[in-house]
């Protein structure tokens, strides 16, 4: 070898220690499109005296689980790359979705919102107009229960009147039975008539889901 070729090489060794030849590029750069399933995004960038198109950076160290975050087309990402391995994004401006997998465990947070181990099971429950529903129901059932009560009432009456109707003569029977038991009687249809119109609102699912928080069991 020349002594300019032992130059070159005895250089290229200094630049090498010094971390110059491998040393890591960093850009500033442009999202333009994004493939999920490869886990890459193709960027260009925009810090440097040209731009560079970046065809395939990727998003995490392989495709496989674990966090994986989707920029957002057209925001700004950092990218830092080596001679000897694909281009990598390390910093992110804007996130359209974020999907990590943890000891068997997915959690999933989008636009649509947040999704844990799937919908299956539809949206997380609104504690404050469930417990409501629940407490319409019960004071439904209490006043029923209330109404009986007085349907009760009205019937030991009606037994003290029959009570005084055996021990009376005929011609007085049509008279008690109009003194004695036909306000009662008022009272009892009065009573279930307006309970059979206090009809409950049915409960619908929107009514006490919050469809941003979705979970299932996995499957």
């Amino acid at each position: 070898m020349s002594a300019l070729g032992d130059c070159r090489e005895y250089l290229i060794e200094i630049v090498k220690g010094a971390g110059g030849i491998n040393a890591p590029a960093t850009y500033i750069a442009t999202v333009n499109s994004v493939n999920e399933d490869a886990r890459t995004c193709s960027c260009t960038s925009v810090n440097g005296p040209t731009d560079i198109s970046l065809d395939t950076v990727l998003l995490m160290s392989e495709v496989n689980d674990g966090l994986l975050v989707i920029p957002a087309i057209d925001s700004t990402v950092i990218i830092q790359s080596t001679p000897n391995s694909m281009p990598v994004v390390l910093m992110f401006s804007q996130i359209d979705k974020v999907i990590s997998n943890a000891g068997g465990s997915t959690l999933q947070i989008d636009s649509d919102g947040l999704q844990l181990d799937g919908n299956k099971y539809g949206g997380i429950m609104q504690i404050t107009p469930s417990v409501k529903a629940w407490n319409d129901t019960q004071n439904d059932i209490n006043n029923l229960k209330s109404d009986i009560s007085t349907i009760l009432g009205t019937a030991n009456t009606l037994q003290a009147g029959l009570a005084v109707l055996s021990a009376s003569s005929a011609p007085v029977i049509g008279s008690a039975l109009s003194t004695l038991f036909l306000p009662y009687i008022t009272q009892v249809i009065s009573s279930l008539t307006t309970y059979a119109g206090q009809n409950l609102t049915v409960t619908e699912k929107s009514d006490v889901e919050n469809p941003k928080v979705q979970h299932g069991d996995g499957s």
